[in-house]
Parts: structure tokens; C-alpha cells; sequence
């Protein structure tokens, strides 16, 4: 018996079609070998991406560990200093041994909002300088500048101190700055505080991947200086780019060792905590702190003269005298006076090159190391653990003695009560 017979006729049709079907052919739903690669393949990427988020989100949320910060935090172009502080701009500020909030008042500085008109009866002091005066390691009323203005009105002298130091900065820039900018505050005393990188900062035009550069100013036979590369240009990421003893611009890049590794400091250890964190715990170990210190920098600056009389004839020394020459002619030009200090070298004392310095202008390099450390507890650190820039105790200590020898150096006027106290 035909049982195809009996089925309707639509059923055997269909029993036709299937019959005459291909097998399936196997794919990743079947069971296949690449179908299993493929699902096991995206178990060990889904793996990696919670172990990567964990990694990250772990030192963030159970630690408090944040990325570290790019250098070039709340600034932005400026084309006649190469940058300066954005108005109204705020950040954090992180270090491995500081996490500071940052604001910058509209005027472009890291202080309280202050106005060009001086308040009658007040002493006003405009301190410059770079990343040691503006101490972004430190809250604001922390860094010695304020500390100095608090030190100052205990004493019974009404003064106001302004910071308008900005990261980075050489003393060509702080010039340039004072001329444009700072004048207007009229104060009383301009305050020039060396950073401890001169004089090369003021030939050295572009770290490799600083995010912005410089112009430079050319000293001329008569002492004039005048400014050069501005509006400053666009200069290449991976070199280096200075002014040499001849007074010619130059170029060197980079090794690809040195630019790799500043790449992966600018992209990736400056985003992710879990880089942070895992430096920290390297950095423990002096050995591998100095290590990572001495690879994390830009490329080595141009050798310098040696000897103090070569440092007297070298363009880096003479372009800088200059420059603080100027700085006293701009401040004495609207009735004020001009003064330098040193408190990025508090570790040892008097230097001859800075002594040099001083003498440009007419003073003596008081010591004032000396009196920062005799302000010291015994057996206090004034200095970070990771990087050479003043802690809080440092800070306070800098702005204490800064006080006791501008008074005493008749920088300050100070009531005689103030002076016999001391």
C-alpha cells in the first residue's frame, strides 16, 4: 500500500521539498569549530574588559587615586608669552603627592579676584616666577605669596600680595607679562622669584610634546631686547627647539626612545588612575623612582658653559641679567622698587652664578635658604616626596623668611614696632 497515497495532497508536496533540501550547512549557531573560537574569543575579550574596568575604576572609586595631570592644565595660547592662564578656568591638579583644585580668577591669575586699583594705604607686592611661586602643589592660601601677605599684615604692615606666576614660565615671559599685564596693579615692589631652571628656560623655545611653545627675546649691542617668533608659531611635537650661544634658532628631536616615552606620559599615564596608582607603588623604591624621574622629562637642554667667567660671556646668562635689569627699570618707571629671591634652592646656600645675578641689579644674594631652614622643625621635610617643589611646610617657612628679609632689606616699609619685635 502507497501510503503517499493517502496523505492530502499538500502534505505530499511538502514532503517533496524536503526531500529534495540540502543538508544545513554548519555555521557558528551549530556548533561549529569556528562558531566555538568565536564565542570563546569574546568570553576572553568581555574578561578583558572587566578586568580593564576594574583596573581603572578601583584605584578611582576604592582609593582616590585620580590620573596625574597634564602640564599644560588651565592654560591656553597665547601668542605673545606662547601660553598663560585661561581666565576663569579651574582643574585638578594631581601629582603622586599632591591633588590640588586649581582656579584661575578672570584676570588670568591663581589668586583672589583683585583689581587693578590699589586700596589706599596698602603696600602692594607682585611677585613673579614659575611653577615654584605659583605652587599648584598647595591650596592658595597655603603658597608662600599669601603667606607672606599674612606674615606682613601680623606685623602691622597693610600689604596685599599678588601672584601672577604661571607654570613654565622663564623670566623673558614674566618680563613680557609684567610690561602688558602687571604694571597696571601698580605695586609697590615687583618680586622676582627664580625658579631654579634659569637660564635655560629663556633659550629653550619648545620641550618635545609640550603642548605649546615659545617666542624668545634677542638681545641686542645695546642691551635692548626685543621679541622674536611672535605671535609664537606652531612648532613640531617631537622636537626640541632652542635658541643657541650664536643667537639662531635650532632644532633637535627627540630620540624615539625619549618620544615614546612621553607620548605614553602625555596619552596614557595622564588618563588612567590605574597608571597612577601602579607609579606610586614603583616610585617606593628610590631606585626606581630616580629611574622613572630621570626617563619622564624632555629631552636633555644644550650643554652650558662650565666656569663663571664663560657663564658671564654665555648668551643664556646675559639674556637673562637683562632681563631682570628690565623688570627693575618697569617697576622703578611707575615709582615702585624691584627685588629677586631664591627660594627654589632653600636646600644649600649662597650660589656664585646667583650671586652673579643679583649683582646685575644691585643687590646681594641674601640667604635665604638659610632663614627658610632655621624656620624649619628639626628633621621636617619642606620639600615633596616625589618632585623638588615646596610642600606646605616648605611654603609657609619661604613666606615667613621672605617677610623677615624684604623688611629688614628696606624692600618693606614696616613700623618700628614691627622691626624692634624682630
Amino acid at each position: 500500500m502507497n501510503r503517499d497515497e493517502d496523505r492530502p495532497a499538500g502534505a505530499a508536496a511538502a514532503a517533496t521539498v524536503f526531500a529534495l533540501a540540502p543538508d544545513p550547512v554548519p555555521g557558528p549557531t551549530t556548533g561549529s569549530p569556528r562558531g566555538r573560537h568565536g564565542r570563546r574569543a569574546g568570553r576572553v575579550l568581555l574578561a578583558l574588559a572587566i578586568l580593564a574596568f576594574w583596573l581603572e575604576a578601583a584605584p578611582r572609586w576604592l582609593f582616590g587615586v585620580y590620573p596625574l595631570t597634564k602640564e599644560s592644565i588651565v592654560w591656553r595660547y597665547d601668542p605673545l608669552l606662547g601660553w598663560a592662564h585661561e581666565p576663569g578656568a579651574t582643574g585638578l591638579f594631581v601629582k603622586l603627592d599632591c591633588r590640588q583644585p586649581i582656579v584661575i580668577n578672570s584676570r588670568g591669575l591663581r589668586e583672589r579676584e583683585i583689581g587693578y586699583e590699589k586700596p589706599p594705604g596698602t603696600f602692594r607686592v607682585l611677585a613673579l616666577g614659575n611653577s615654584v611661586a605659583v605652587g599648584f602643589e598647595v591650596p592658595p592660601e597655603a603658597v608662600f605669596t599669601r603667606v607672606l601677605e599674612d606674615e606682613l599684615n601680623r606685623r602691622g604692615v597693610r600689604a596685599q600680595v599678588i601672584n601672577a606666576a604661571c607654570r613654565g614660565w622663564g623670566s623673558d615671559q614674566a618680563l613680557l607679562f609684567l610690561e602688558r599685564e602687571g604694571l597696571k596693579y601698580r605695586p609697590d615692589l615687583v618680586l622676582y622669584c627664580i625658579g631654579g631652571i634659569e637660564p635655560s628656560t629663556n633659550l629653550e623655545l619648545h620641550k618635545p610634546y609640550r603642548v605649546f611653545g615659545k617666542g624668545y627675546l634677542e638681545l641686542g649691542p645695546d642691551g635692548a631686547l626685543t621679541p622674536r617668533n611672535v605671535p609664537v608659531p606652531s612648532y613640531p611635537m617631537a622636537t626640541q627647539v632652542f635658541v643657541g650661544d650664536d643667537g639662531k634658532v635650532a632644532e633637535r628631536p627627540c630620540s624615539a626612545k625619549q618620544g615614546w616615552l612621553l607620548w605614553f606620559r602625555d596619552n596614557v599615564v595622564t588618563r588612567s588612575a590605574g597608571c597612577t596608582m601602579a607609579l606610586e607603588a614603583l616610585t617606593a623604591n628610590p631606585v626606581l623612582g630616580r629611574l622613572i624621574a630621570d626617563q619622564g622629562g624632555a629631552a636633555p637642554a644644550p650643554t652650558g658653559p662650565s666656569g663663571l667667567d664663560e657663564v658671564r660671556k654665555s648668551l643664556s646668562f646675559r639674556l637673562t641679567a637683562a632681563t631682570y635689569r628690565a623688570m627693575k627699570r618697569d617697576a622703578e618707571s611707575i615709582g615702585g622698587r624691584f627685588a629677586l629671591c631664591n627660594p627654589a634652592t632653600i636646600d644649600n646656600g649662597p650660589s656664585a652664578l646667583y650671586a652673579l645675578y643679583f649683582a646685575e641689579v644691585g643687590q646681594r644674594d641674601w640667604d635665604l635658604g638659610r632663614d627658610t631652614r632655621a624656620l624649619m622643625p628639626p628633621g621636617t621635610s619642606y620639600r615633596l616626596k616625589h618632585d623638588a617643589h615646596l610642600n606646605e611646610a616648605g611654603h609657609a617657612a619661604v613666606g615667613r623668611a621672605l617677610a623677615d628679609g624684604l623688611i629688614r632689606r628696606g624692600f618693606i616699609p614696616a613700623p618700628a614696632a614691627a622691626l624692634g619685635a624682630r
